[in-house]
């Protein structure tokens, strides 16, 4: 196996170039793991993005004959503090890296000891590894020898089983749940949709940006799109992407955009991303509301999760 680190303009030469495009997609398939932040889609846009702040640094692994591309790893420096961080910084819900399951256990123990030698870091705080993430490679004595640590911490992942009709129909049988839903139905027709061009999205950007700085700004006094300048570019050149798996749905009350959630999908399962919803209505939870009618809409279209 041999592992190569491109970083800055090369990585960009490379994540414009078709045959690369095409090795890392065709890697994404064969992966055993929930992988969505580590796809080529997600990593690409986010990298264009935020060129202005982040350094894209890509760890890559090929077969023993070099040839064939059996690893990938993407990786960013904040320019601000030098940090070391995954594509995504802040906004993947998992960090990790893509592998071929043959190749899994060599690659990660053979990429962080060439990151190690190469990148000099001190530290490197990981967010989630994929679900169900075979974690053998982190005893592995050669971590050690090459003067690498690692501590790891579980946590339950907070995955909604949606095949359980039976919780939801629980929920929707709450007295308060149905009394706002009517509520709400009655100032105007709640109805599901899914955004998938670019130019309606870009249309309704403007309005999802101010119902999350506003949301945000009142429970946690952070506006997330006024302090990251690049975030709206980011969610657009991800849905501008071919064949893209973002999953933008919006739930209009008549004609109020009165929720939404901008996140991304893989075959089975849904993730939530920027989720926001009308302040004016929070008398009537339609955060709550949002949920439940996405988790129906999820089940029509046949997702697991």
């Amino acid at each position: 196996m041999k592992i190569e680190i491109l970083a800055g303009d090369d990585c960009f030469n490379a994540i414009d170039n078709n045959d690369f495009i095409y090795s890392w997609q065709v890697l994404a398939q064969q992966s055993e793991y929930f992988t969505l932040n580590q796809e080529y889609n997600f990593a690409a846009s986010w990298y264009h993005a935020y060129r202005k702040q982040y350094n894209p640094i890509i760890v890559i692994a090929y077969d023993d004959q070099e040839k064939n591309m059996v690893g990938i790893m993407p990786l960013a420096l904040n320019y601000d503090n030098s940090e070391l961080t995954h594509a995504g910084d802040g906004q993947a819900e998992y960090d990790g890296w893509i592998c071929q399951p043959r190749y899994e256990y060599e690659f990660i123990i053979a990429a962080l000891i060439q990151i190690n030698n190469t990148l000099s870091i001190k530290q490197w705080n990981w967010t989630w590894l994929p679900p169900k993430h075979d974690h053998a490679w982190i005893k592995s004595k050669r971590l050690k020898e090459a003067g690498i640590y690692l501590h790891l911490d579980y946590f339950e992942s907070p995955l909604y089983k949606l095949s359980d009709r039976a919780r939801l129909d629980k929920i929707k049988k709450n007295k308060s749940i149905k009394s706002k839903i009517n509520r709400l139905n009655r100032i105007g027709e709640l109805k599901i949709e899914r955004i998938t061009e670019s130019e309606r999205a870009s249309v309704l950007m403007e309005r999802i940006i101010k119902q999350s700085n506003f949301r945000n700004c009142a429970l946690y006094n952070k506006m997330p799109f006024m302090r990251d300048h690049f975030r709206r570019d980011w969610y657009l050149k991800k849905i501008a992407m071919p064949n893209n798996n973002e999953h933008f749905t919006v739930l209009w009350q008549g004609d109020n955009l009165l929720a939404c959630n901008f996140g991304s999908c893989s075959n089975n399962t849904v993730m939530i991303g920027t989720f926001t919803y009308d302040p004016l209505q929070g008398g009537n939870s339609p955060g709550k509301i949002f949920i439940i009618k996405l988790i129906e809409y999820l089940m029509d279209e046949g997702y697991d999760y």
